[in-house]
């Protein structure tokens, strides 16, 4: 929960590289554009790893990082 949320986006593939982005309170998205999935994953991969590097130098851990990183790991582009 964050403010007002929990918010949430979703991204629907429609021919494995175009997709349709929808965000706003969960289960309330609404669709929004297009966008290019493969794009969109690498970037929020690189986010994702510059999130856990901060937390590292700060010696910050818990079960948010350790979820975060293994989400990382877990997903290919």
């Amino acid at each position: 929960m964050f403010m007002d949320g929990p918010y949430a986006f979703r991204v629907e593939s429609e021919d494995g590289r175009n997709g349709q982005i929808a965000w706003g309170k969960r289960g309330e998205e609404t669709a929004v554009g297009t966008v290019d999935v493969p794009t969109l994953l690498r970037s929020a991969i690189e986010a994702g790893r510059h999130v856990s590097e901060a937390c590292r130098v700060r010696n910050w851990s818990g079960r948010d990082v350790k979820n975060l990183e293994e989400a990382i790991a877990r997903t290919t582009v």
